[in-house]
This record gives C-alpha cells, structure tokens and sequence, in this order.
C-alpha cells in the first residue's frame, strides 16, 4: 500500500501516511488482538483495543475466528495513525516487530544456527 493510496483512501496526512506504509508492509497481513501488543510494540494494548471495539469505534474490519479477534493489518494500522500524533508515532517506530524486525533480544528463528543446517518444526519429523 503506498502512502499516496492512504492518502487519498484514508485522508491521512503525507507524514501520517508515509508511516502507516512503512508498518503496513513490515507486519503480517493480519494481526490478533491478542498479538497487537508484540507487534505494535506497546503502542496499543489489547484491552484498549477490545474496550474501542465494544464501544463501536475501534478498527474497521475486526473479524472474529474462533476465539480469536483478528484485524486486517491496514485497516488497524490506518485506526491506529488516525488518532496518535505523528511525534509519537516517529518514537514509536523502532518498536515494531514485523517481518524483518525479530523482537529486540530474540534473533530471528535459526539466526543461531550455522549455515546449511535446518531445525524442523516443533513436533516436526525429519
């Protein structure tokens, strides 16, 4: 999603914009409410987001699978950028934990293993 998309999608400001496509493209396609927190590195907590949620005014697009609340990571980005100043936003940017960015003190899944050897799924089989 580029930032002149949600600009115009979303009337979010250049600033504003440029930032929510930079997250968008780090971070899984959708995210649980359970997970934002990890993700979004503290920005929101999940009882925020539940309490916005009950009141009518959290993340468009909320799906419920299982027992499990999931947002589309664009729809709950753009939420997110709509009502947070950009300053904070900026600060906060470091904190996101996407693709490419493991938590800060947790490599990415086999960073620790030497090169060409493979570590099977927990409770995989060789």
């Amino acid at each position: 999603m580029t930032p002149e998309h949600l600009q115009k999608k979303h009337g979010l400001d250049p600033d504003k914009a440029e930032l929510a496509a930079e997250w968008i493209a780090q971070l899984p396609p959708m995210i649980a409410r359970k997970q934002v927190e990890w993700f979004l590195g503290g920005i929101i907590s999940r009882s925020a987001l539940a309490t916005a949620d009950s009141s009518g005014t959290g993340p468009a697009g909320a799906l419920r699978l299982g027992s499990a609340i999931m947002y589309p990571t664009p729809l709950l980005i753009v939420w997110l950028v709509q009502r947070t100043s950009v300053t904070r936003l900026r600060n906060a940017s470091h904190l996101i934990r996407g693709k490419e960015r493991p938590a800060p003190g947790h490599p990415a899944p086999g960073a620790d293993l030497p090169p060409g050897v493979f570590r099977p799924a927990q409770g995989g089989r060789i």
